[in-house]
């Protein structure tokens, strides 16, 4: 079975890695899940290099999960 889109124009990726590179929570931004509820997530922005260009992109630090 394959994942659905979720239509996110966010990059949501483990605290534990963007903290590793430098990229620290600059806010918090709110986000309605599949069932309707809303909620609050950390983001924060990461420079992406790829063949010599530079651009930044707001991430979601995702909480660990239990």
């Amino acid at each position: 079975m394959g994942r659905g889109h979720t239509g996110s124009t966010y990059t949501w990726i483990r605290r534990e890695r963007l903290e590793a590179i430098g990229v620290k929570p600059s806010g918090v931004r709110r986000f309605r899940t599949i069932g309707g509820k809303t909620v609050g997530r950390e983001v924060g922005e990461a420079v992406i290099e790829c063949l010599g260009e530079r651009a930044t992109s707001i991430v979601v630090l995702l909480k660990r999960m239990m």
